[in-house]
């Protein structure tokens, strides 16, 4: 009968009875059911996640004979899954952070003059070379990121933190996501080239 095959047995290997004891009755119900998630307890108390399906077979004139099951290793996978979503958290984080953080106070709280240029960007003397001829250092706050086309150097308000402080993108992403003025009263790490003033 259906309440013999229904054993104790099989929903005693997992961690949750009840939901195996569920999927019993749902086979048994339904005839075949898909991809049901149980964790089964090993023997020396680690867990592994599975995803179950199964399935009744009968004999000749129809009559209930059993139960096949199989079970798919799942554990790899929701592990990663969970990581996935932690990356999309930190990006989520990381892209509110650079976009809430005003770049040009950001630029000016490290003693850099930046005057308007164009309509909508700054620019000033890069505080990361000798900028002495002529300001090279251009900022675009619609963007969010700063520019010096004599040196190279470029980025984000992380990226400018992170090189301007001498700080890790960890460090300089911590200050950018506290807020308040804790990213715009931090000291360099590093002493930096004096940037001389604009004309």
């Amino acid at each position: 009968s259906r309440e013999d095959l229904s054993g104790a047995a099989f929903e005693e290997c997992f961690t949750d009875r009840g939901r195996a004891h569920r999927f019993v009755e749902s086979v048994l119900r339904e005839g075949r059911v898909a991809d049901v998630e149980l964790t089964v307890r090993r023997a020396d108390g680690t867990d592994t996640v599975l995803w179950y399906s199964a399935g009744t077979f009968t004999d000749t004139e129809g009559g209930l004979e059993g139960v096949f099951a199989s079970g798919r290793d799942v554990t790899e996978r929701n592990r990663l899954q969970a990581l996935q979503a932690e990356m999309l958290v930190r990006a989520t984080e990381l892209d509110q952070a650079k976009r809430q953080t005003d770049l040009v106070a950001l630029v000016q709280s490290r003693g850099i003059e930046l005057k308007k240029h164009g309509a909508k960007d700054f620019i000033g003397r890069c505080p990361f070379h000798e900028d002495r001829d002529k300001p090279n250092f251009s900022v675009a706050p619609g963007k969010g990121l700063f520019h010096c086309i004599a040196c190279g150097k470029a980025g984000n308000a992380i990226q400018f933190v992170q090189h301007h402080d001498g700080v890790s993108f960890r460090h300089a992403f911590e200050l950018l996501r506290q807020g308040s003025n804790a990213v715009f009263t931090a000291q360099p790490m590093q002493k930096q080239t004096t940037v001389p003033r604009l004309p």
